[in-house]
């Protein structure tokens, strides 16, 4: 039985409505070595120029683990015979901003997902795509409801 992980609050900030994302943290084992991919946001989009995972809106009737497969295809251009096996779940983080007009309050359900080491991303999504080692996480301007989903990467990969 499939169980998606309980959503954890970024800020405890309440919202009647949330918007889902799901959220791919790319990872590959090249040379005994985990890498994760990271995306650079357009400078004009929503948080431009911080770095995140490919991910993108679930769309209705979508399950979490398909919108991410999909999204990886469409920012990255992954095709589902690249992934070692299903996307897992690691986490879902609710977080709202109140600066923002649009896309307040989101619900980030992000899932591991390995691709096989010789998968060649692609930035159609991004301004600029990179492997980074786990460790390097840290070193990356991320919007603030990544925070959780660092953490939970780098205890699972590190």
């Amino acid at each position: 039985m499939h169980r998606e992980p309980t959503p954890l609050t970024s800020n405890g900030a309440p919202s009647a409505k949330w918007v889902d994302v799901a959220v791919a943290a790319i990872y590959r084992r090249v040379d005994g070595r985990v890498e994760l991919l990271v995306a650079r946001r357009h400078d004009h989009a929503i948080r431009g120029g911080l770095w995140e995972f490919p991910g993108g809106k679930i769309e209705r009737g979508e399950h979490p683990s398909e919108a991410a497969i999909r999204e990886a295809r469409e920012e990255v251009g992954f095709a589902a015979e690249e992934f070692v096996s299903r996307p897992s779940p690691l986490l879902v983080v609710e977080h709202s901003d109140p600066e923002l007009a649009r896309e307040r309050s989101v619900r980030l359900h992000a899932f591991l997902a390995e691709v096989k080491p010789n998968a060649v991303p692609q930035a159609l999504g991004a301004s600029e795509i990179r492997w980074i080692g786990v460790e390097q996480i840290s070193e990356f301007e991320w919007p603030k409801a990544n925070a959780s989903i660092n953490a939970a990467i780098a205890t699972a990969l590190g």
